[in-house]
């Protein structure tokens, strides 16, 4: 089962994206509002995939949360933002998503992470 740390701030939206993906069989193993609660995580129990919102909570962002995580275990980061324009061509990343994004784009960006 792939297993998945979602990095959000705003507990509805963690709430649901959580409830989406164990609905689709994922395994989430946290939710995470803070990039250092977030390597306490993963470092507990490492995920395959980290879905994080660009801007979080505290004074490190989720670029720089993705590719912590990225070196430390290995996983694949998926980047949520509402305002795309913020990714940079040096911002490496597995999948984007747009927020408000519909569960096929949560599907898809997860099907083509795994993939990778």
């Amino acid at each position: 089962m792939v297993k998945i740390l979602i990095v959000e701030d705003e507990a509805i939206q963690a709430a649901s994206t959580k409830m989406l993906l164990e609905e689709m069989g994922y395994q989430v193993t946290g939710v995470a509002d803070r990039a250092g609660k977030a390597l306490e995580m993963a470092d507990r129990l490492p995920p395959d995939i980290v879905l994080t919102d660009i801007m979080i909570k505290g004074k490190t962002d989720g670029i720089a949360l993705g590719r912590e995580l990225s070196q430390r275990h290995g996983c694949r980061i998926i980047y949520m933002t509402g305002s795309p324009e913020s990714l940079t061509s040096e911002t490496s990343h597995d999948g984007l998503l747009k927020k408000p994004f519909r569960t096929d784009d949560l599907l898809d960006a997860l099907e083509a992470a795994i993939r990778s």
